[in-house]
Parts: structure tokens; C-alpha cells; sequence
């Protein structure tokens, strides 16, 4: 598993940058946040690289008062992913739930910008691959490098 998260908010209006890349052959996804303008554009792309299974989304909500939720499941017994969008008001507050629940492999990822300034919560939950010691390092790591 190699997981990359990138935030870049230079700017009061709010720009976000997420890559999660996990090789695995059951898992490959890429997530793409850009939200450069006030009022709200959102462009998301998912690419889970299995041959039966390639899926796009992009949404634009280029209204300040446009909420959008999203929810995707490929309910392949190796690959279930949920996401889930909801920008509900103009001071872009941003909810996005990751979950892959292979016994293997359970990652979640919340994302709450409520406020120009970026507020952000990261959460990895890696049941079966880690122990304890080494989350809470990967979580204090996590924290750190943001």
C-alpha cells in the first residue's frame, strides 16, 4: 500500500489536491479536488484501473447555494468504494468518505474545509496491515507533515 495526500490551499478560495494511489492490482484510485473559485466548482475523477471496471465522475456545482452529494459503489467482492460529496453552503464545506472494505485494506479519509482558512481532518484506518504503535505513528506523522 503506498497512500499520498497532498493539500495545497495557497489562497483564501479555498484549493485542494488528493492522490491516493494503492497498487494493488483490486485497488487503484485517484482523487482530484480543485475548488478554486468561491462559488464552488468541484471536479472529481475516479479511476479504479481493473479492466471490468473504469469509472469518471466529474461535477461542477458552480453555485454558491448547490448542495451535491455523490455516492459510488463497485461491489466487486475485491473492490467497494463509497464516496460521498456534500458542499452545501458558499464557505465550501467539503465532506469526501473513502472506504474499501477488503479485510486487508479498510482506508477512510474525511476532508472538512468549513472555512476559508482550511480546516482538515485526515483519518486512515489500515485494520489487518498495521499495528496500533505503528498507526498512531502514521497518524502523528500525518499530522505533522500537514
Amino acid at each position: 500500500m503506498s497512500t499520498n495526500i497532498s493539500l495545497d490551499n495557497p489562497q483564501p478560495h479555498m484549493y485542494a489536491n488528493i492522490s491516493l494511489d494503492d497498487p494493488q492490482p483490486h485497488m487503484y484510485a485517484n482523487i482530484s479536488l480543485d475548488d478554486p473559485q468561491p462559488h464552488m466548482s468541484t471536479n472529481i475523477s475516479l479511476d479504479n484501473s481493473q479492466s471490468d471496471m473504469s469509472t469518471k465522475i466529474s461535477q461542477d456545482n458552480p453555485q454558491p447555494d448547490l448542495s451535491a452529494n455523490i455516492s459510488l459503489d463497485n461491489p466487486q467482492s475485491d473492490m467497494s468504494t463509497k464516496i460521498s460529496l456534500d458542499n452545501p453552503q458558499s464557505d465550501m464545506s467539503t465532506i469526501i468518505s473513502l472506504d474499501n472494505p477488503q479485510s486487508d485494506m479498510s482506508t477512510n479519509i474525511s476532508l472538512d474545509n468549513p472555512q476559508p482558512h482550511m480546516y482538515a481532518n485526515i483519518s486512515l484506518d489500515e485494520q489487518s496491515l498495521v499495528c496500533p504503535a505503528t498507526y498512531s505513528r502514521i497518524i502523528h506523522s500525518l499530522i505533522f507533515e500537514l
